[in-house]
């Protein structure tokens, strides 16, 4: 299920006057002409121009299973030219002077035409009447080789003429690249934050001890978990943005704080400084992909897509690794860990701030580095025959006496277009 790009040739092809890789947006005119080369002598003729825009769902999750194919349509008969009528005269060896030319000018409606979408029985996720929702951008997403959903757009031209009594047909077309709905620069992200409470028990949490090699009979200790083996207790918490925008040059905002607790902190190590090394942090971004369910079906139809962000690289290219010094205390009052501080007994390092994270497109960038080539991020979207949407996942490390520990957690995220 290719999107359409270029079809058409010297019987019948389009120019449009842009350069290559132009994106337009909702509301802009597209100026340009429909061509004719090739020898025609007709006494009835007609050139018609259409822009089209689509919505296709193409989905088969295995050879075994159903195969679910589904259109939406997003523009009607407004967008549907007559530029010539008549008789049609092309000579042989026609040069740029002589050659047939039809200039045009169409405009690119602002929301979708009406809901027209092309198999009955299916349940929608917008009402059939919805009034005219906002035209989405040029978009196309694939899973594996048998997932695959697009919305395109293109210029459609079609010379229908009268050749030796019967009716001939040319068909040319060009793609349209649309850019999605502006929205406003969003000036704040708002934050997800998951806590969790860590225990370490090592020899080497003793004060002169961080470097020591633990013997076999220490280590057969720490497994087992005995009481004899020093313990170290921590909290962490991870703050992560549940909304995102491409394109905004605020940091997104990725924090890590910690603080020493002393409520099963052994004593022999109440008040030693601990060191803990953040080692790296994995981010991914899961697209899903929804196409709604046949009446009477359970289940609507989804495909997902993971991009790995490639955080944990930008930690390999630090000089020396980011530490956390904790102190335990007695005091086992917990407080709440407030997102703009470290106070608290809080110490927090602000991983977006210090690599300058930043979402575009084609991935995770720092400062103006990307991490790793992804395919196209799209922004949420909904419309009748599909839903894109996304959850962001997150893995951290940290290393703590020798001991290395990794928690884990995610949440949806709403990925707003660009500004």
């Amino acid at each position: 299920m290719p999107p359409i790009l270029r079809t058409g040739g010297q019987k019948l092809d389009i120019e449009v006057a842009a350069p290559p890789g132009w994106i337009f947006a909702a509301g802009d005119p597209i100026i340009g002409h429909v061509l004719r080369h090739t020898f025609l002598l007709t006494l009835d003729a007609t050139v018609t121009l259409t822009l089209k825009g689509r919505i296709k769902f193409d989905h088969k999750a295995n050879e075994d299973e159903e195969h679910y194919y589904n259109e939406e349509q997003l523009l009607g008969t407004t967008t549907s030219q007559t530029l010539f009528h008549g008789p049609l005269h092309v000579p042989k060896d026609s040069s740029s002077t002589t050659m047939a030319t039809w200039p045009f000018s169409i405009e690119i409606p602002t929301k979708v035409d009406r809901i027209r979408h092309n198999i009955a029985g299916y349940s929608g996720f917008l009402e059939p009447d919805h009034p005219g929702a906002v035209l989405p951008g040029t978009f196309h997403v694939r899973s594996g080789s048998w997932s695959e959903c697009l919305i395109e757009y293109y210029l459609e031209a079609q010379l229908n003429y009268i050749n030796g009594g019967h009716r001939a047909n040319e068909t040319a077309a060009v793609c349209i690249l649309l850019s999605n709905p502006p929205t406003g620069r969003l000036a704040k992200y708002d934050l997800e934050l998951r806590k969790s409470c860590q225990l370490a028990r090592s020899y080497r949490l003793l004060p002169g001890r961080q470097d020591m090699d633990e013997s076999f009979k220490q280590k057969i200790r720490r497994f087992y978990a005995s009481e004899t083996v020093p313990q170290f207790q921590y909290e962490i918490g991870v703050w992560w943005p549940c909304v995102m925008q491409l394109h905004n040059e605020m940091t997104l905002p990725l924090k890590i704080s910690m603080r020493g607790l002393g409520e099963k902190t052994s004593i022999t190590v109440q008040g030693v400084t601990q060191h803990v090394r953040l080692n790296w942090i994995k981010l991914n971004l899961i697209s899903s992909t929804t196409a709604p369910r046949k009446k009477g079906a359970w289940n609507n139809v989804k495909f997902e897509h993971d991009y790995d962000l490639g955080l944990e690289k930008a930690f390999g290219d630090l000089e020396s690794p980011i530490t956390i010094p904790l102190t335990p205390h007695c005091d086992t009052k917990r407080l709440n860990i407030d997102a703009e501080d470290s106070n608290g007994g809080y110490q927090t390092v602000d991983i977006g701030d210090l690599f300058q994270l930043n979402i575009r497109p084609n991935g995770l960038y720092t400062g103006n580095k990307l991490l790793r080539l992804n395919a196209p991020i799209y922004p949420d979207l909904v419309s009748y025959s599909m839903r894109h949407e996304h959850r962001l996942k997150w893995k951290v490390s940290f290393t703590v006496a020798g001991i290395t520990e990794q928690i884990k957690g995610g949440s949806k995220v709403t990925i707003y277009p660009s500004p």
